[in-house]
């Protein structure tokens, strides 16, 4: 993670990370073992599972709900059978073979065989280099759509599917912005909606697009009272799901938001 990558890199610390965010009040536990930072380089499969099958295994056996972040098609089987039950993929499913692994799950696994689709423009090495749209949420919602007829071709129901808008993945800070005002837009896409919008970068750019001019927000762990107001933003307007680094802290900001409805 651009966040905190390597502060868990050993695998019982993970494990350990992992049952302290369940703690706190996480209901899917997320493991990824490759970066998707932007400008991230890509690692081997083999390096991915080492990582990751481990760290599923333990968290799926306490009995937490796992998902496994990865873009291969050669992760995602072993990384359900190691236990998780859901794919975490920023790629939306383009890679070849990587919607029809998930069909082929679902055959045989229909329980264990969940998937989230994301819009990323490019790869994480190259989505950053001056990302264009006409108007971003239109042109994000084709897309997401596109990945759902994907994956429902390839066999997989349109009941185990979520749609990630992708913020942060290959959009400007004015692009976020959009992707969040227009968040209720994703809906009509039939699946529920993740946000993750946790200590991005493009929230010091926000704070600073209003008049902010203090340094607050420099460091990705100094971003908790963006990430929280974005967070709020997205869930007013109805998303199911918030992926997010400051678990305790998120969860207390909804909770307090739906206690005032």
């Amino acid at each position: 993670s651009f966040s905190d990558g390597g502060q868990f890199f050993d695998a019982e610390d993970a494990i350990a990370h992992g049952r302290g965010m369940a703690a706190d009040g996480a209901t899917l536990l997320d493991v990824g073992g490759e970066s998707t930072r932007p400008g991230a380089e890509p690692i081997s499969t083999e390096d991915e599972l080492a990582r990751i099958t481990p760290v599923i295994s333990a968290l799926a056996k306490d009995g937490h709900l796992v998902s496994a972040d990865t873009r291969h098609s050669a992760v995602m089987g072993p990384a359900l059978a190691a236990g998780a039950r859901i794919i975490n993929n920023v790629s939306g499913f383009t890679d070849e073979g990587a919607a029809e692994v998930m069909g082929q799950i679902y055959l045989s696994a229909p329980s264990n065989s969940f998937a989230i689709a994301m819009h990323m423009q490019g790869t994480p090495r190259t989505m950053q280099d001056n990302p264009k749209y006409g108007f971003a949420p239109i042109e994000v919602f084709d897309v997401l759509a596109s990945h759902i007829d994907r994956l429902v071709a390839a066999g997989l129901p349109q009941s185990h599917i979520v749609v990630d808008p992708g913020f942060g993945f290959g959009k400007t800070s004015a692009h976020n912005a959009e992707m969040i005002s227009w968040t209720s837009l994703f809906h009509g896409l039939g699946v529920p909606v993740l946000i993750g919008v946790s200590r991005k970068s493009s929230i010091p750019k926000l704070a600073a697009s209003s008049g902010y001019k203090g340094s607050y927000g420099a460091l990705s762990h100094d971003r908790l009272g963006g990430s929280l107001a974005l967070t709020l933003a997205a869930t007013a307007q109805g998303a199911q799901i918030i992926r997010t680094h400051d678990v305790a802290e998120t969860v207390q900001a909804v909770a307090v938001q739906k206690g005032l409805e």
